[in-house]
């Protein structure tokens, strides 16, 4: 029997064909197609009468097509990552506008928090001003001032006015005296010899230092005028109780001190509100012909214009004191007044004395405190 040498790698019938093929060629039978080394499936239809049919051609093509082309591993890897990262961006993309319109919101709300609190921003700026307030001058600067300017009035009656004969008696005198403030008893003084010289300096210390003391209400005071007006316009308090007075001294003392920093000229130094100005050179005249009035019958006619020019000078110097006072914390008080009992109230103060009425923060003392005290002269 003859085999067929078909190669393995050559298409061949399927397993039925084959059996059928081989039952009709019979044993010791070769059949022609398997001895070729070419399939030829024309042959494949002989005896077929087992009931089998025949795969067409087109079948037959179907079934052995070749699987589809698989994607290559680098492109999926390469997509995968490019959805990774997209992701990722459309991600922060969404973050970033959420945070965006949340922070609009919170700014949005700031203007209606600081419209319900007011009162917030008052201790910061109370805070602020603090730092922008004169500073205090020192009680012993003010104290040694003090002295300076009682022996400088001191010396300005010994050197410029005469203890001679006067053509001028008490009676006309008086008059001129009461116009300063001066009690008219004191004409009698001015007018001896004896006591000249400290009834001068007593009218002198009287006057010039009324002058200087916001308090008063003195005709011809060298404070700034807003503030002299002010004062002139304020009511008395001699129908307040004690509890009253000390919150309406308190009240005024911190009306001083805003006073003095919005009036000073150069806020930012923090120095005491400067007095030489024209203002006050042309106050000083006005007050130094007013003493005149009084102090001419006992001045040399000869030394009158020196008399005069160091008397405006003597004014200016103590001008500086009181504006310094002004504008200090505390309150301060010129002592010009002999306050004795009724057996010496003979006595005049002769050399003005100076006490301190509160602390920096304007509270009252329950006593008033001695800085330099008025020297008395017995008479």
């Amino acid at each position: 029997m003859t085999v067929s040498t078909t190669p393995a790698a050559a298409q061949r019938p399927s397993g039925q064909q084959a059996q059928g093929a081989e039952d009709e060629a019979g044993p010791g039978r070769h059949s022609p197609q398997a001895s070729s080394p070419v399939n030829t499936p024309t042959t494949q239809g002989q005896g077929q009468g087992q009931g089998q049919t025949s795969t067409p051609p087109q079948a037959q093509a179907a079934s052995i097509s070749p699987p589809p082309p698989s994607v290559p591993a680098g492109t999926v890897a390469g997509i995968a990552i490019g959805c990774v990262v997209g992701g990722i961006l459309v991600g922060l993309l969404a973050a970033f506008l959420l945070l965006r319109r949340r922070s609009k919101k919170k700014a949005g709300l700031k203007p209606t928090t600081s419209k319900t609190s007011p009162t917030a921003p008052a201790p910061t700026t109370n805070a602020q001003l603090d730092h922008f307030l004169l500073e205090a001058t020192p009680d012993e600067d003010i104290a040694m001032e003090m002295e300076a300017l009682r022996t400088l009035i001191r010396q300005h009656v010994d050197d410029h006015y005469h203890r001679g004969p006067v053509d001028e008696d008490a009676g006309s005198l008086s008059q001129p005296l009461v116009n300063l403030g001066v009690n008219q008893r004191v004409a009698a003084l001015c007018v001896d010899y004896k006591t000249r010289q400290q009834a001068l300096q007593h009218v002198l210390s009287r006057v010039i230092f009324n002058s200087i003391d916001f308090r008063s209400r003195a005709e011809l005071s060298l404070m700034p005028t807003s503030v002299a007006a002010f004062i002139e316009e304020m009511p008395s308090n001699k129908n307040d109780f004690m509890g009253d007075s000390r919150v309406r001294c308190q009240a005024l003392s911190q009306w001083r001190r805003l006073s003095a920093f919005l009036l000073h000229p150069n806020r930012g130094q923090r120095t005491p509100l400067p007095s030489d100005n024209a203002r006050v050179s042309s106050k000083a005249q006005q007050l130094t012909t007013a003493l005149n009035g009084v102090l001419r019958p006992f001045t040399e006619p000869d030394a009158a214009s020196q008399q005069t020019r160091h008397l405006e000078l003597v004014i200016l110097e103590c001008a500086k004191l009181g504006y310094v006072l002004f504008s200090h914390p505390s309150d301060w008080r010129f002592v010009t007044e002999h306050a004795g009992t009724k057996e010496d109230h003979a006595g005049i103060v002769v050399e003005a004395g100076l006490v301190k009425l509160s602390d920096r923060e304007g509270v009252p003392y329950r006593s008033p405190r001695s800085v330099v005290d008025p020297v008395v002269y017995d008479c």
